[in-house]
């Protein structure tokens, strides 16, 4: 024990542990697309309606260079329900699942707590978390690491990363802007020197 105040807790149903107070800002892109398979899951948890109320529908990918278009692909050839993509951004995303998931009665989500390290034994993960409060820490038969990319989980369990590295660089950005170009339709420029494409997510962001 320090002089921050720890304790220790053996969980007995879900934890969703997140270090950010607030979702996702709505004008941020991030994981801003659900694709058909995506959707059919969101059916089987009974919660895609609320995803179609709030996303935009491209059933249209548009592939061009800088003589004109090349190809359009759809995903009407696609055994399944869902013959399109759902476009919206990830604050809205976001906001469902944690409503959802909280009225299951299983689940408690804890925004403002940051796991800072983690550790396990024989029969438990143990994960030290800080909070506005200080430090407590969290012993469970099972925990799950959804930190993204620079996981702090796989870091401190030395679990190694296993992606290729294929030497190329790339940017996304949000921009705020007048377009001319169907909300509905993504429009990649296959350009030899910098290929681009743009794709709608709310009103006034590409």
């Amino acid at each position: 024990m320090t002089k921050t105040e720890q304790k220790s807790l053996l969980l007995k149903r879900n934890l969703v542990l997140e270090a950010r107070e607030e979702p996702t800002p709505e004008d941020e892109s991030r994981a801003i697309t659900w694709m058909p398979r995506g959707m059919e899951l969101l059916d089987w948890l009974g919660i895609y309606s609320q995803f179609h109320k709030k996303g935009v529908f491209r059933g249209l990918h548009q592939f061009e260079n800088q003589h004109g278009k090349l190809l359009e692909w759809s995903f009407d050839q696609l055994e399944s329900p869902y013959q399109y993509s759902l476009q919206l951004p990830q604050h809205d995303t976001e906001v469902i699942f944690e409503d959802a998931a909280r009225k299951t009665g299983m689940i408690e989500i804890r925004r403002g707590h940051k796991v800072i390290e983690a550790t396990q034994t024989k029969d438990n993960v143990i994960v030290k978390v800080q909070n506005k409060k200080g430090l407590y820490e969290i012993s469970a038969p099972w925990g799950v690491g959804c930190d993204g990319a620079k996981s702090i989980i796989k870091s401190r369990l030395a679990i190694e990363k296993t992606w290729r590295d294929y030497g190329i660089n790339s940017a996304v950005a949000d921009f705020e802007m007048d377009c001319h170009l169907s909300i509905d339709i993504s429009n990649i420029v296959l350009d030899p020197q910098r290929p681009y494409g743009f794709f709608y997510f709310v009103p006034g962001r590409w």
